[in-house]
């Protein structure tokens, strides 16, 4: 009895383990690279057209990378992006050149927090952007442990109870 299902656990094994695999096929590296650059432009093409600039995200935490891309100018032409805090303070400005498909990105580190706007330039022509840098929290769970710490308590004490009622009930009365 012990052999049988010892084999019947051996052959379901194997049949799981011969099921989850998948045949490899082979992937053309230009292919890859083709739909990376395709998703990031899609709709702006021809470049020159009418600028755009985004983000990665729109909410950030201080420290951050904020990757600014900007697509739709000239090749070869620079792009400027200028960050300023909506509250008021000093703007930076970093440049980069737009490459063969109109697209320029640059890397801007989050430091303190506030509403930021991101207007690029280039050819004479604008477009504008935002995103914001939070102060780091800490998400709340929503759980309130009172209730579930006096079940367990409660529990454990009638457990205990139950107990030692068993244990006394086995000796004889004298």
């Amino acid at each position: 009895m012990r052999r049988s299902v010892f084999a019947v656990t051996i052959l379901m094994c194997v049949a799981i383990a011969t099921s989850s695999i998948v045949p490899l096929t082979p992937v053309r590296a230009e292919n890859r690279i083709d739909s990376r650059i395709d998703s990031r432009i899609e709709g702006v093409y021809p470049p020159g057209s009418s600028p755009s600039v985004s983000t990665d995200k729109q909410v950030y935490q201080p420290g951050d990378t904020v990757v600014i891309v900007s697509t739709g100018c000239p090749v070869g032409s620079v792009v400027t992006f200028t960050i300023t805090p909506v509250g008021g303070g000093p703007s930076v400005v970093l440049s980069a050149v737009a490459d063969q498909t109109g697209v320029a990105t640059v890397n801007y580190k989050a430091a303190t927090t506030g509403d930021y706007t991101v207007t690029a330039s280039c050819d004479g022509k604008t477009a504008t952007t935002s995103f914001t840098v939070t102060s780091a929290t800490i998400p709340s769970t929503g759980t309130d442990v009172a209730g579930v710490a006096t079940i367990a308590t409660l529990s454990v004490v009638i457990g205990f109870g139950l107990f030692f009622v068993a244990r006394f009930r086995r000796r004889p009365l004298r």
